[in-house]
């Protein structure tokens, strides 16, 4: 299997899976900047109860040629790459991002907030 039906099959799994409540495609692939050669960052949000379930399912497929992959809790997703926090550089690649699944409406809206500076950051952001 190559890494496009990867992609598509962890898709698929993910469409059917009530569990997953996101699938987000990131990268180079997901902002469309991408070659044949990149690989597949892949973001996987499950219900807080279901996270340790899911990484010994997907355990195969962390960082390998074909796909980077990543399983969040949702209140681990609402955690990370928020402004100001330690690991708030990572805001940045969310944005331009759609979700491929977003089952509740609440992943695209957690990436559309961890994309962009808040308005009352921004004047010392762009000055800093």
């Amino acid at each position: 299997m190559d890494k496009h039906q990867l992609y598509e099959k962890l898709l698929q799994e993910a469409k059917n899976d009530p569990n997953i409540m996101g699938f987000v495609l990131g990268g180079g692939r997901g902002k469309g900047f991408f070659t044949e050669r990149s690989d597949y960052d892949v973001c996987i949000i499950v219900s807080d109860d279901k996270k340790a379930e899911y990484e010994g399912k997907y355990s195969n497929y962390y960082s390998t040629e074909t796909v980077e992959l990543d399983i969040q809790s949702i209140s681990e997703f609402k955690k990370s790459a928020v402004w100001g926090g330690e690991d708030s550089w990572h805001a940045y690649n969310f944005t331009y991002l759609k979700a491929e699944i977003d089952k509740t409406g609440e992943v695209q809206r957690l990436m559309d907030e961890k994309g962009k500076i808040p308005a009352n950051e921004i004047k010392k952001f762009v000055s800093g």
